[in-house]
């Protein structure tokens, strides 16, 4: 069971989804009252939002920094005001929670961007990632110098992930950590670099848990 107190904290992101006219709608939103039977959450008015109908499935689900709780939930009624949408919805009867490890790596596949402050720039595909960092394959080599240089490590994040960075990238300081040669099945020789994160904030890193998660 997750709290009011967990799901009102800074760090959590509650989203609410439910159907319209066949469209899966999606809101971020903010817990304003819960008690033993009923919630409320709102959200910012929206001159383009559509009034849901009463009684309908919807699901809450709060990334925090524990992990990622889910609810299916009955939304029961909508209040539009000028300034707020404000949704009662019955309080679950259990949450579903998934929890992961900060060392936990999963092999993916991103795009990726590695600028340093001089204009070197080193553009290539993840082979794994973790809350600590990413690995990729790097077929030149990357020169001495820049194994003790801060730089700037950028990553195209997939469209369904449920927060969206802009333009879908994260962006973040990162440094080099280590490198292994290996081969493939051709004996043709390659190289496996490392890179770590330096500056994750905390949404950030829950955004991170909730598509590693998701990764299957």
């Amino acid at each position: 069971m997750i709290s009011s107190t967990t799901l009102k904290s800074g760090d959590a992101m509650v989203y609410l989804f439910y159907m319209v006219k066949g469209v899966r709608k999606r809101f971020q939103v903010a817990l304003r009252y819960m008690d033993k039977k009923e919630c409320f959450f709102s959200h910012g008015f929206n001159i383009n939002f559509e009034e849901p109908k009463d009684k309908i499935p919807a699901t809450i689900i709060a990334y925090t920094k524990e992990g990622v709780y889910s609810a299916n939930v009955k939304l029961l009624t909508t209040s539009i005001s000028t300034r707020e949408i404000l949704y009662n919805l019955t309080m679950p009867s259990k949450w579903d929670f998934k929890q992961l490890r900060g060392s936990t790596r999963k092999e993916c596949n991103l795009p990726l961007i590695i600028r340093y402050d001089d204009g070197m720039e080193i553009t290539s595909v993840t082979r794994d990632i973790s809350l600590g960092g990413v690995s990729f394959i790097q077929d030149e080599e990357i020169p001495s110098i820049y194994e003790s240089k801060i730089c700037e490590l950028e990553l195209e994040l997939p469209d369904d992930l449920a927060v969206n960075f802009p333009g879908n990238k994260l962006v973040t300081p990162a440094k080099y950590t280590r490198k292994k040669s290996r081969k493939n099945e051709y004996g043709s020789e390659y190289t496996i670099v490392a890179y770590k994160f330096l500056g994750l904030n905390s949404q950030e890193k829950i955004i991170m848990k909730n598509f590693l998660i998701n990764i299957r």
